[in-house]
């Protein structure tokens, strides 16, 4: 995939999440969502939150310098 569509998908992507989050809790809260389906959505979660955590965006390429 060319970087410009990598970049352009991502920037548009990541600021939906905390609002899908959100989203997903309230409906969740509700019981709108089955709990298998919670189940899956956490999993999906806890594996990105993984992948972010293992360095994705650690490395000295993601250094600002000030």
């Amino acid at each position: 995939m060319p970087v410009a569509a990598v970049v352009t998908i991502a920037q548009a992507l990541l600021p939906l999440i905390p609002q899908l989050i959100a989203e997903v809790e309230t409906l969740g809260n509700k019981g709108e969502i089955p709990v298998e389906v919670q189940a899956s959505l956490k999993a999906s979660y806890d594996a990105l939150k993984a992948a972010v955590e293992k360095g994705a965006f650690t490395g000295p390429e993601w250094q600002i310098d000030p």
